[in-house]
């Protein structure tokens, strides 16, 4: 699976033939594993407040600032044991 972010287009109708867009025209781009991505499936999408947008994948999170992305990978050494939880 590619990401592709797709912006929504509102159409404002007069009632003629004649639509409008309220946004104006969009392109559609795709990324895909050679853009930065670790993994070609995704599980999960996020924009926060800063205008970063958060992408789950099987082999990281990316954070993606509109340019590069951003891989933040889990790494098992910083699981605490049960025990040390008090």
């Amino acid at each position: 699976m590619e990401v592709q972010f797709l912006p929504v287009q509102a159409q404002l109708s007069s009632g003629g033939s004649n639509e409008q867009s309220l946004y104006g025209s969009y392109a559609l781009k795709t990324y895909t594993i050679a853009d930065g991505l670790p993994s070609k499936n995704t599980t999960a999408t996020l924009k926060d407040r800063r205008g970063f947008i958060w992408i789950g994948t099987e082999n990281g999170l990316c954070r993606f600032d509109g340019y590069t992305f951003k891989v933040f990978y889990h790494k098992e050494e910083t699981i605490l044991p049960l025990a040390t939880i008090t």
